[in-house]
């Protein structure tokens, strides 16, 4: 699994375990609700985000390119603006 499913399988066991610790309280129903349709997105995510990454494993073994893009095609600044609020310090 790769880092990202990792993170996402570590959530959804806090999710589920939050599940099962509201379920049958009462007055919680709707907050129950909320976390269990959660808990579906977060599995369907997972299932996303791990054939993803098996596609780009696939690009990355198996593809007949690699290019390092320069600063003149990727400038400092272009990354400092999209990333970071401020200049560096």
């Amino acid at each position: 699994m790769s880092a990202e499913g990792n993170d996402l399988l570590m959530d959804l066991n806090f999710r589920r375990l939050t599940c099962e610790i509201w379920r049958g309280r009462p007055g919680a129903e709707v907050l129950v609700a909320a976390m269990e349709d959660l808990v579906l997105e977060t599995e369907r995510h997972l299932v996303a985000i791990e054939q993803l990454c098996r596609r780009f494993d696939d690009l990355t073994e198996h593809g007949t390119w690699h290019e390092t893009l320069s600063t003149d095609l990727v400038p400092d600044d272009l990354i400092r603006r999209r990333l970071f609020s401020g200049p560096p310090a």
